[in-house]
């Protein structure tokens, strides 16, 4: 069973920083960058003594107990039907059913394995130059009672859907949803922003230790390294 969405409304949150709430389309990432506010302070105590032992920041010492950076939040509104297929089009009466939907999407960089993270510093010229793996969707969540049918109408001749098929409904909205965060192109651009967040906050890091004027942070996908 296909489905198709039709709208998408979206709000999202920057952990320890403003909310941005729009109803068609997502503030830019400039705007989002500009409400990144400073780490913690464990954080930059954990810099500052870097700074002291004048040793070069690696692994746990700098992120500290982090395991996260850069997160957003999204909490979407989404609207979807089913699609008949194309032979359904020629059966008498109609056969939709029309659901909305509250989704909740949660993006960052993920530090659990810091095997993934290098840090190449060079006292020389002041720089560093910081590999994290990209962002990624932390968590997904569309329960089962966040889903309501807001309408459904069934010719006298056709058959009401079944369980399996409004399950395969919503799966379907699921997937398309997904493909709308991950493309090239995304409708929903949680990623690129969690990106931007990251690489603001490991700047903002490593200059306040004190040893660094340039920061430059590369993000390498896992599947192109492997």
């Amino acid at each position: 069973m296909k489905a198709q969405i039709l709208r998408i409304r979206s709000s999202a949150t920057i952990r320890s920083s403003a909310t941005l709430r729009s109803s068609a389309t997502i503030r830019s990432s400039a705007t989002i960058l500009s409400s990144v506010t400073l780490l913690s302070a464990a954080i930059l105590l954990a810099a500052a003594s870097c700074r002291r032992a004048g040793t070069a920041p690696a692994g746990r010492s700098i992120f500290g107990e982090c395991t996260e950076l850069g997160v957003v939040e999204y909490t979407c509104e989404m609207r979807f039907m089913n699609k008949p297929a194309r032979f359904e089009n020629v059966k008498p009466g109609p056969r939709v059913v029309l659901y909305c939907a509250e989704v909740h999407l949660r993006a960052g960089v993920d530090l659990s394995d810091l095997s993934k993270v290098s840090i190449d510093a060079s006292g020389a010229d002041r720089s560093a130059t910081v590999t994290l793996p990209k962002p990624v969707i932390l968590d997904y969540r569309m329960e089962p009672a966040d889903v309501n049918r807001e309408f459904e109408k069934v010719g006298f001749f056709r058959w009401h859907f079944t369980n399996q098929e409004k399950l395969a409904i919503r799966q379907e909205a699921e997937n398309e949803l997904m493909e709308q965060v991950r493309g090239v192109r995304p409708r929903i651009p949680i990623l690129r922003e969690a990106e931007g967040i990251a690489r603001t906050e490991v700047e903002l890091l490593l200059k306040a230790t004190g040893q660094y004027d340039t920061v430059t942070v590369i993000f390498k996908d896992d599947e192109k390294a492997s």
